[in-house]
């Protein structure tokens, strides 16, 4: 069978008059299957009118190709055409003098350099992209070899970009990267400590330097007005110990000399540890004299068989070394990890899917059924399924934790992911060993005063009276099983209830002293009066000052309304104040009566039988008449 020949394209038509810059060619891409064989030519229309350009033509891409060196009229032969297919041209005015833009694939059946991309992109006739991208654009097998190497020499590669392919060791060295945010942290800490530390100012601007006589080297024991001064450097493991004397210069002053004292100079009624725990924490009572290190190491020995004789098993000296230096370490870590992780971004892997990969792989006897299921209902996943590359990359960050941070450290500061996903606050929760303990500034807020306790709980954070810190294991439980520190004696609210014990007599008299009008529009003077609209609304923090000032505030030494106390304060009107709190249905706890002050009871008298019982005759001698006195 004879080869169909080559349809040759229909002449290009004349070249078309000038037109304003405001019109736009547009060239017909649409197909029309019921188009003539012969009729290939499909002319350029004029628009009616400017439209915008089209960002959305075709799926071909363009490259510009310089061919000034190629003949400018040369027509570019169409493929040949197959069965099925329309024949599609279009045709431009030649135009030398400009680049022409070629598809990199895929060449259009144009003639010689009359398309130009910005008339493609700005044509609005396109209806079928892809259907056009298959007939107009021919296959690679209708090209000259020619073509293809030069179309290969000048096409630039467009690829999609991926996402970073993480392993194990690219985790590993993210890491470590990531460890010197610590070192960071740390150092700009410092440097701000020190950069906004004040000196010390002098507190005797004139007068004689007392100490400018005095040298730093030592003397003789034997001289008179000398001071011993012992030396021990800690740091080091053989204890380097020296004693040196040096010239003491007494200072005459008239002040009474500092009574000298061992121990704690203020008397501590309670000194109650927290009950079913063990000392975690070695004892530290003062610098030693050589002569007392043997008794202070055994009052340490009968501290461990206290705790032996109560079922724990003590770590030694060293062990709670470790112990507080690697806790310490897990805690920094723990402000790090969740900025790390987003710095990662590995697929599916939070810090809320790793704290439920350790639930669920955490055995049994480390976390009980109930905890497990609170874990994974605290960190449930928004998604309804987790993607399924989420545990392959949770197995490759726990193995790269494990590796910079526990194979990589030394053994004093070795830990675990697990140890740091323990610290997180939720998990923290669950995972106490003593929930029948409830903590004492978490307490609900059952009446008025332990709100108020609760919100103005600040004094809570004063340190300890017995050891001076602010975490200690110092403290009580009271009735409500709550446990309570020893910073501040007696309670807030038991303080609070006290007060209010005031005589039924003075019940209307507000705030223990007659009510006057305050000038902020008082609710003393109209109750019922319309609060003024452009009131501002009221916030939760304006709401905690309310209930606290009103509470505090009544049956106290101050003067003054309590309600006109928090308008003054908030900056309101004392109408909007009272109507707020009306609104919120406050209602103080009633007044408790003043109860009478029992009468003694004494042993030798019975009161309701009027009778001497007992020994009465060794508690008074009014039966002796013989001792008695008579004053005229």
């Amino acid at each position: 069978m004879a080869p169909r020949p080559i349809r040759s394209p229909a002449p290009a038509p004349a070249p078309a008059p000038a037109r304003p810059p405001t019109q736009i060619d547009v060239i017909n891409l649409s197909l029309d299957d019921s188009s003539d064989l012969g009729n290939n030519a499909s002319l350029p229309r004029r628009s009616p009118s400017p439209q915008p350009a089209r960002l959305e033509t075709t799926n071909a891409r363009f490259c510009l190709i310089d061919e000034a060196g190629s003949p400018s009229q040369t027509p570019i032969s169409p493929p040949q055409k197959r069965p099925g297919q329309s024949s599609f041209h279009s045709f431009e005015p030649s135009r030398p003098s400009q680049p022409t833009f070629r598809p990199v694939q895929k060449v259009t059946t144009s003639n010689g350099k009359s398309d130009d991309a910005q008339d493609m992109a700005r044509s609005s006739d396109v209806r079928h992209p892809n259907l056009w991208h298959q007939q107009a654009m021919p296959s690679s097998e209708h090209r000259s070899p020619k073509a293809i190497q030069h179309l290969k020499a000048i096409s630039p590669e467009y690829h999609t970009p991926r996402k970073p392919e993480w392993d194990v060791s690219r985790i590993v060295q993210a890491l470590t990267t990531f460890r010197q945010d610590i070192k960071d942290g740390h150092a700009r800490m410092a440097s701000y400590i020190i950069e906004s530390t004040k000196p010390v100012e002098r507190r005797v601007l004139t007068g004689k330097d007392l100490f400018t006589g005095l040298s730093s080297e030592p003397t003789l024991a034997g001289k008179a007005d000398t001071m011993r001064i012992k030396f021990k450097e800690h740091s080091k493991p053989k204890s380097n110990k020296r004693e040196d004397y040096y010239e003491a210069r007494p200072i005459q002053t008239d002040e009474e000399r500092v009574p000298p004292y061992r121990f704690h100079h203020v008397e501590i009624k309670k000194n109650i540890l927290t009950p079913n725990t063990t000392l975690t924490f070695v004892p530290h009572l003062r610098d030693l004299e050589s002569s007392e290190k043997s008794k202070y190491n055994v009052w340490l020995q009968e501290l461990e068989d206290i705790d032996r004789k109560s079922g724990f098993k003590p770590m030694s000296r060293e062990e709670k070394v470790r112990v507080t230096v690697r806790s310490e370490f897990a805690s920094t870590v723990s402000l790090y990890l969740e900025n790390w992780l987003d710095r990662i971004r590995l697929p599916g892997c939070d810090k809320s899917t790793l704290i439920r990969y350790m639930a669920n792989r955490a055995p049994d006897d480390a976390i009980t059924p109930r905890q497990k299921s609170d874990i994974l209902n605290a960190h449930r996943p928004v998604e309804s399924s987790t993607p399924p590359e989420a545990n392959r990359a949770v197995e490759m960050f726990i193995e790269a934790f494990h590796r910079v941070f526990y194979q990589n450290e030394s053994s004093t500061k070795q830990i675990a992911l697990r140890d740091v996903l323990l610290l997180d606050e939720s998990v923290d929760s669950i995972m106490d060993t003593n929930p029948m303990a409830k903590n004492g500034s978490l307490s609900l807020n059952e009446n008025e005063f332990e709100a108020v306790e609760f919100n103005l709980g600040t004094y809570c954070i004063l340190g300890c009276l017995i050891c001076f810190s602010h975490s200690c294991e110092h403290g009580e439980y009271d009735a409500s099983n709550s446990k309570r520190s020893l910073s501040m004696l007696p309670r807030l609210s038991d303080t609070l209830r006290r007060r209010r014990r005031i005589p039924s007599d003075k019940a209307n008299v507000a705030n223990g002293h007659s009510p006057n009008p305050c000038k902020r529009s008082c609710y003393h003077t109209s109750i019922t009066s319309v609060v003024n609209s452009a009131q501002r609304p009221w916030t939760p923090e304006e709401h905690i000052v309310m209930r606290s000032m009103i509470v505090t505030a009544d049956h106290s030494r101050v003067k003054i309304d309590p309600f006109c106390i928090v308008a003054h304060i908030l900056d309101r009107d004392c109408r909007d104040v009272f109507h707020e709190y009306e609104r919120l249905g406050i209602r103080l706890p009633p007044r408790e009566p003043v109860s009478k002050t029992p009468i003694k009871t004494v042993s030798w008298y019975d009161r309701f039988k009027k009778a001497l019982i007992g020994d009465w005759e060794n508690r008074t001698r009014s039966h002796e008449h013989q001792q008695l006195w008579i004053f005229m």
